[in-house]
């Protein structure tokens, strides 16, 4: 338990954020609430009391958002950055998740059976780490930096490829001894549809991709409203991600999604009525105008856009 339960916190929390721990108990009824710098929950006496704790009978939920420095409470007011977002879709009383993700429209795909790495570690020896990120193609995992930008991180690389062909062929395990990969710290991802998560009441949860119109752009926040009047929660997402390398190419494809809430966890992609949402959009929130609600967008390296909803 206390390997699995560090590797999902150093995946999900940045080192000095602030996490909030719920351990509850059906029989007896009990629930006990902590929160914790990520750094204390990591500490090797902290992940034996909660591996105790759940041995002994405790259910271990962590909060999805990071909560503001100093925090005591778990509250709408203290989270930090909203990473995830909590709405009752299926109005059945309990809460589903929103998780925003890089989406399909992307260079990098991935699978539970051919997922992208980064491995991390010192591959030439001179005492530095390099970052290297691999994905599949064609069933074969390779680097996705050219052999000029890798020969720039490992200057061996170029005396041992003299020409592009070679490298082009060359497996993983022949460009860097299985030996370095085996020892280096590997991240991996193998899911990166944005996804709804629907909660079955039991302390799980069914993931749900979006459609495929909500996947062309990496989605960074959303905010929930009812667009056409049924009184079912809709969702309005916002993104993109411009700040990437050449290769990749700048994401850029979503000017503002609306997803009209179906029933039976289903939504349909709608037209966004107004003007199309250029940039990066990083946060949304509502706002009120008057008597009239209006949502305010925060846009990196642009200036704030207001906007109106009406039916």
């Amino acid at each position: 338990m206390k390997r699995t339960a560090a590797h999902f916190l150093t995946r999900c929390f940045a080192p000095g954020e602030t996490i909030a721990l719920l351990l509850r108990r059906e029989n007896p009824a009990s629930a006990t609430q902590r929160v914790v710098a990520l750094e204390q929950a990591l500490a090797p006496r902290y992940l034996a009391w909660l591996t105790h704790e759940n041995s002994s009978g405790a259910n271990i939920y962590v909060a999805a958002n990071p909560l503001r420095s100093g925090s005591r409470k778990r509250t709408k007011e203290c989270i930090a950055s909203v990473r995830h977002l909590y709405i009752d879709i299926d109005n059945d009383g309990d809460m589903d998740i929103i998780a925003g993700n890089l989406g399909l429209n992307s260079r990098l795909t991935a699978s539970a059976g051919q997922p992208v790495r980064l491995y991390v570690c010192d591959l030439d020896n001179n005492g530095k780490k390099e970052q290297i990120l691999t994905y599949y193609l064609k069933g074969k995992e390779i680097p996705f930096a050219t052999k000029q930008e890798l020969e720039r991180q490992i200057p061996s690389l170029k005396k041992r490829f003299l020409y592009a062909g070679d490298f082009a062929s060359a497996t993983l395990n022949e460009l860097f001894t299985a030996e370095a990969l085996q020892k280096a710290d590997t991240l991996t991802a193998d899911y990166f549809a944005s996804t709804i998560f629907i909660n079955n009441g039991d302390g799980s949860y069914r993931p749900q991709a979006l459609p495929w119109q909500a996947q062309l752009s990496p989605f960074k926040d959303a905010v929930v409203l009812d667009a056409n009047g049924d009184n079912l929660p809709d969702i309005l997402l916002f993104g993109n991600f411009y700040d990437n390398n050449i290769q990749m190419g700048r994401y850029d494809a979503d000017y503002g999604t609306l997803l009209i809430n179906k029933g039976r966890d289903s939504f349909a992609v709608s037209p966004f009525n107004g003007p199309a949402i250029i940039g990066q959009v990083r946060h949304v929130k509502p706002i009120q105008i008057g008597k009239t609600p209006a949502l305010v967008l925060a846009k990196n390296d642009d200036s704030a856009r207001i906007i109106r909803f009406s039916r």
